[in-house]
């Protein structure tokens, strides 16, 4: 189940080799299992801002949204010319 893009470690073996897995990670993610399930992972410094970068935030996706278009709602301007005051 070692895949070329991650490396798995128990948590004891990255206890004691924890600047291996620091150098590792460099190169590929590390992942620390404990008690056979992944329990975390460890990338590079470099590969965190990449991802941080490429994610996008709740708000933004909302922000994206474009429920008038999809459901067919009128504009605000249409809504008001409808309105007799």
């Amino acid at each position: 189940m070692q895949s070329s893009k991650q490396q798995f470690w128990n948590s004891f073996e990255a206890k004691d080799k924890l600047s291996k897995l620091l150098v590792d990670a460099q190169e590929k993610e590390q992942i620390i299992m404990k008690y056979g399930k992944p329990f975390a992972v460890v990338i590079s410094y470099q590969d965190y801002i990449a991802k941080k970068n490429q994610a996008l935030s709740v708000w933004d996706a909302f922000k994206n949204i474009k429920l008038e278009d999809e459901l067919e709602i009128p504009s605000r301007e249409q809504l008001m010319r409808e309105i007799e005051f």
